[in-house]
């Protein structure tokens, strides 16, 4: 039995490989495709929260 954190690595690469397989085959692709564990949540606090904090965040949680 792999482990849960091994787990949600493959499930976040089988999301991503979705991603990309989708923009191969759309007519009109978009610029940017997201998915993946707390990707939305990423790009909002990018959003509203400025460089230096956000950069904070990101080194915060890479540590």
């Amino acid at each position: 039995m792999l482990s849960r954190s091994i787990e949600q690595k493959m499930l976040g690469s089988m999301v991503i490989a979705e991603l990309v397989r989708y923009a191969i085959g759309s007519s009109k692709p978009q610029t940017r495709y997201y998915g993946g564990y707390m990707a939305g949540v990423s790009l909002f606090m990018r959003k509203v929260l400025p460089d230096r904090v956000f950069d904070k965040v990101l080194q915060s949680q890479l540590k």
